[in-house]
C-alpha cells in the first residue's frame, strides 16, 4: 500500500495449518521448532523480493534469495 511518493507498506497474514493435526497441548513444540524458523527465512525472502521488485520493476528470478523446503521447486 503506498504511504507517500518515497515508501509503502507491506502486510503479510500467515495461517499456518500444517501443525492443526497435533493435539492443542503440544501443538505449539513443532511450531516453535520447526515452523517458526522456517517461516521466518521464508518472510524474509518474501520482503527481500518485494524490495527487488520495488526497486528494479522486474520479476524475482526462482529461488533469488535461496531454495525453501515448502516453496521451491523440487528437483
Amino acid at each position: 500500500t503506498p504511504v507517500d511518493d518515497r515508501s509503502c507498506a507491506l502486510r503479510i497474514t500467515v495461517q499456518p495449518g500444517g501443525v492443526q493435526r497435533f493435539p492443542p497441548v503440544i501443538r505449539w513444540l513443532p511450531f516453535l521448532f520447526w515452523v517458526r524458523p522456517k517461516l521466518s527465512s521464508y518472510l524474509d525472502s518474501v520482503v527481500r523480493g518485494f524490495e527487488w521488485y520495488v526497486m528494479r520493476g522486474k520479476p524475482v528470478p526462482r529461488d533469488a534469495f535461496g531454495k525453501h523446503p515448502w516453496f521451491s521447486a523440487k528437483e
